[in-house]
């Protein structure tokens, strides 16, 4: 019998060791309410931001952080696995891990490369404005200057390797390439119409328009696009090398199709949530989509795996943990499935 203890025990560490428990998780917990609330996914912490601040809260529900902070208008910008808060009109800057970054100028727009690169895109004074570039450990490790293009937004390469810089020119949006150990322009991209989005997909870059998306190269060489035809776009989440974009029949509201798009403008599939879109995740699981009533999750192939009734939730996350966390009206749910 005490043989057949010890086996059971070392069985036990052993599939502990390999990963095999379980970690605990609260089946709900609350997570408050606030001004222009919005949420976001780093790792397995939900982070919540407010008017009056970030908080961070792990898989018990338990608060990881709570920075306060007055932000005018908090916004996320997410890389997959990681996550940064920044208040658009403002200049706080909170991580997904709780640290907040030194930042005086006002922000426009900030998003997290796969790699773990910030680009902030910031008033600057005497310039049309600036992008500075942060590394993984937070550091700044390149700015440039916009003399005379108003700067819209900017985005650093998955290897972390270029940046772009999305501008307004005088006939349409432009992107300025730069490799980040020269201060040299490498090249630019100018887009037959305004541009609201830049972004990378794998080593091309991309950027939305009203009635398109625009490809090109790290030279700015044209690489072809996707047209909406009369279709607007929506939200939109860069999935490994491909796009999984909403587009409507309408500029605001309304149900569309989701359009899983590659970085040579091909299309992959279509998926019709049936209503009309809150919010979007991706993930190794599939693509998941919370409408007004349901929440749903579809494969790599297209195809509905889960749904549940839902209502009044504000997001819906796939978790590392291997579940669904949706949020909204105060609290935090947990969905297995």
């Amino acid at each position: 019998m005490k043989k057949l203890a010890v086996f059971f025990l070392s069985m036990s560490l052993f599939l502990s060791a390999c990963g095999g428990a379980e970690p605990e998780k609260a089946e709900s917990f609350v997570c408050g309410t606030g001004a222009r609330q919005c949420f976001a996914m780093s790792g397995d912490t939900l982070i919540s931001a407010a008017g009056n601040g970030v908080r961070g809260f792990d898989l018990m529900g338990g608060t990881v952080f709570d920075i306060r902070a007055d932000m005018a208008h908090p916004a996320v910008c997410s890389n997959g696995s990681g996550a940064a808060i920044y208040d658009v009109g403002g200049s706080a800057i909170v991580y997904g891990d709780g640290s907040r970054l030194s930042f005086e100028n006002t922000i426009i727009s900030a998003s997290l490369s796969e790699g773990g690169f910030l680009a902030v895109c910031a008033e600057e004074p005497g310039y049309k404005g600036a992008v500075t570039v942060y590394s993984q450990e937070k550091r700044p490790v390149y700015k440039w200057y916009s003399a005379d293009r108003r700067t819209v937004g900017a985005a650093v390469s998955p290897d972390g390797d270029h940046l772009a810089v999305l501008c307004s020119g005088e006939n349409g949006g432009e992107i300025h390439i730069f490799a980040l150990d020269s201060e040299e322009t490498q090249g630019v991209y100018s887009a037959p119409e305004m541009l609201s989005e830049v972004f990378w997909l794998d080593k091309t870059i991309c950027g939305i328009g009203g009635s398109g998306l625009y490809y090109c190269d790290t030279e700015g060489r044209d690489k072809g696009g996707y047209e909406f035809g009369e279709l607007f776009p929506g939200s939109f989440r860069v999935w490994g090398d491909k796009l999984v974009i909403e587009l409507r029949a309408h500029s605001s509201g309304g149900a569309g199709e989701l359009v899983v798009i590659n970085n040579r403008g091909s299309e992959f599939g279509r998926i019709s949530p049936g209503e009309e879109l809150i919010s979007l995740d991706c993930g190794d699981d599939g693509i998941l989509c919370l409408t007004q009533s349901r929440v749903t999750l579809y494969d790599t192939d297209y195809s509905e795996t889960f749904s549940e009734d839902m209502t009044g939730a504000e997001a819906a996350f796939l978790r590392q943990a291997g579940d669904i966390l949706a949020v909204g009206g105060g609290n935090a749910r947990v969905i297995e499935y």
